[in-house]
Formats: structure tokens, C-alpha cells, sequence
């Protein structure tokens, strides 16, 4: 997962150093994570790299997995306010 998720950051003109400025990290720990050395960043580390890349828009939600991932909630068609006054005839 992780060097796929470097490949499509790198994908998107950017280097390994801006890559670790970006999420907080050094050069070398975006190194070990491409190439495979590291397997699992820290907690921080992974949780700005997912966020980095979906807010420059190289991922989305559903590529990361999206088996574990429930369903988008329905939308409500009717402001709140008009259902609490229908539910009361």
C-alpha cells in the first residue's frame, strides 16, 4: 500500500523530500517506505500521508481499501425540520 500510495504522490510531480516536508517526516523514512524496507509508517506518519494524498486529490477514500469502508449515507431529501412537522399529524 504504501509504495503505491508514494508512487501516486511522486506521480503528481512531487519528490520524496517535498513528499516528507509535506507529512511531517524525513526524506529517509519516505525512502524505506517506497522501496519496502518499512512496511508500517507510524500512526502519524500514515494517517498525513493518506490525508495529503486525498487532499491534493492523488487518491480518494475508496482506493484506500474500499472493502472496509460502509456505504456513503443516503442524503436527506427533505430538510429536518419539514420531517419533526409531518411527524406529528
Amino acid at each position: 500500500m504504501w509504495p503505491d500510495l508514494i508512487k501516486h504522490l511522486q506521480d503528481a510531480e512531487l519528490t520524496q523530500a517535498q513528499i516528507a516536508e509535506r507529512v511531517g517526516c524525513s526524506q529517509p523514512t519516505i525512502h524505506r517506505l517506497l522501496s519496502g524496507e518499512t512496511l508500517d509508517p507510524s500512526f502519524s506518519v500514515g494517517v498525513a500521508l493518506i490525508d495529503f494524498a486525498k487532499k491534493i486529490g492523488v487518491i480518494t477514500r475508496e482506493d484506500l481499501r474500499p472493502d472496509l469502508w460502509p456505504p456513503e449515507p443516503a442524503r436527506a431529501k427533505e430538510p429536518l425540520a419539514e420531517k419533526e412537522e409531518n411527524s406529528h399529524v
